[in-house]
């Protein structure tokens, strides 16, 4: 039987899911924002250094001056360029916020020792808003809340209950797990387990119609125990951390759990996807499909956001119907999807307190991070103990900030889908939807106006 997907194909005379951009004008921005991507993502692997460069910055501020420039000069015929001009504009906005979170403040006197300066260069701290910072650098609704609200009602309302069942359904196993390389079980994964990688990616194309042969993803499993997964686009290869599988003993039975470890490869697998479709919908717009090299913390609320949410939007509609294949039995299951809203929650007190830290440092009324943070989420434990929370800066917690709001935004979408749909509708024709969020890297308020103007009206007529 055809697919959904397959029969929007058959009755159109072009591909209804490619947009190709003929106007050169467009396509200049497009590389100029390229450019500004490149840049930005130089200045990111900076301060991973502790040392971002001026040079590097206000070559960034050229980039967004020139785009505002030649956007300006820009007269669009369509709601899709015009749409796409809006997201570049957007992601100079963005780039211009990481700027002046590095380097906002006036340049003080160059003898570092005077009073002078210390004043000047305080006064100047003060200036800094980090809310304002979130709705520059994110979008000012996403799409409903600005970023910083986003993060405070998640945060009001954290669900212990999840927490409590995450811990019943899934730390026995970690407790009695062996480790991986310790215990000399890595060529035993990776000879029985790591197939199932490929497999499962490849069953995900599948669900979208993407051609086997255009899945050339590379997946092995990390052998530096750096205990994390990653997706490289500049090769296709996909590392995912084995430390994720778990071989134990329980009641005098060798056991094993696979469902952390497929996680992890359904969500670099979604990045793979998400490349290969964005570079097939929007020929020749780089900005639409970055590559690892101009790829940078502006484009991870949807990139990590839906990678995050197909985790569990997956369970049932590969995983499951796969289980034997996979070695899963219905607990192992249930335990994949509270790892995967764990993981979710877990990130949440961290981000928070990041943020209400840098409110503390740069507004001129009193606060106090850590009484505000136990306060919101109601957990006494963090003023008792402060130890208990990371110590995280805001910039390294961009990119968890970056993975909620982005996740955030998956989920009300899809309860705005459910909505005007209904569940039913949405549940048959979750391949094509799903596409929708895995069409361009897309800034969260214009990715919504692409959702909602662009792509549903092409393929809602073909829904189930």
């Amino acid at each position: 039987m055809a697919t959904a997907l397959e029969n929007l194909v058959e009755e159109q005379d072009s591909d209804p899911l490619i947009w190709p951009i003929k106007k050169k004008s467009l396509i200049k921005l497009d590389k100029i924002r390229n450019e500004l991507n490149s840049d930005l993502s130089r200045l990111e692997h900076q301060v991973g250094y502790i040392i971002p460069s001026r040079v590097t910055g206000e070559r960034i501020l050229d980039n967004v001056k020139q785009i505002r420039r030649e956007a300006s000069r820009i007269r669009f015929g369509t709601q899709f360029e015009e749409i796409l001009r809006e997201d570049i504009l957007k992601n100079a906005d963005s780039a211009e916020a990481y700027y002046g979170l590095l380097f906002n403040y006036d340049e003080p006197e160059t003898d570092t020792s005077s009073k002078k300066y210390s004043n000047d260069l305080e006064k100047s701290m003060k200036k800094f808003n980090v809310v304002k910072f979130l709705r520059d650098y994110y979008g000012e609704k996403v799409p409903i809340q600005t970023p910083y609200a986003t993060i405070i009602r998640l945060a009001n309302h954290f669900n212990h209950e999840d927490i409590d069942t995450y811990a019943k359904k899934v730390y026995k196993i970690i407790a009695l797990s062996k480790e991986i390389y310790i215990e000399g079980l890595f060529s035993k994964a990776k000879n029985e387990i790591l197939p199932f990688t490929r497999d499962i990616i490849l069953l995900f194309g599948d669900f979208l119609n993407v051609p086997r042969e255009s899945l050339d993803i590379k997946v092995e499993m990390d052998i530096t125990n750096r205990k994390y997964s990653y997706f490289h686009s500049g090769t296709f290869y996909a590392s995912i951390d084995p430390n994720e599988i778990y071989y134990y003993r329980e009641d005098g039975v060798d056991k094993e759990f696979t469902g952390s470890f497929l996680l992890e490869a359904l969500h670099e697998g979604t990045h793979g996807l998400h490349q290969i479709i964005s570079e097939n919908s929007f020929p020749g717009i780089k900005g639409l499909a970055p590559m690892d090299d101009a790829y940078n913390g502006v484009h991870m609320p949807l990139t990590e956001g839906i990678a995050r949410m197909n985790e569990r939007l997956l369970i049932p509609l590969i995983v499951k119907r796969n289980k034997e294949r996979f070695r899963l039995t219905d607990q192992d299951i249930e335990a994949m999807f509270y790892i995967s809203k764990f993981d979710f929650a877990r990130r949440i007190p961290s981000i928070l307190f990041s943020i209400l830290k840098v409110r503390e440092n740069t507004e001129p009324q009193e606060r106090n991070a850590i009484k505000e943070l136990s306060r919101i989420m109601d957990m006494p434990l963090y003023l008792r103990d402060q130890g208990i929370l990371p110590d995280e800066s805001l910039l390294e917690n961009l990119y968890n900030v970056g993975t909620i709001i982005g996740t955030d935004y998956v989920k009300r979408c899809f309860k705005q889908l459910n909505s005007k749909y209904g569940r039913d509708t949405v549940d048959k024709n979750m391949s094509l939807i799903l596409r929708g969020f895995l069409t361009g890297s897309w800034q969260l308020p214009t990715h919504y106006k692409f959702l909602t103007r662009e792509y549903l009206p092409r393929v809602e007529k073909f829904f189930k």
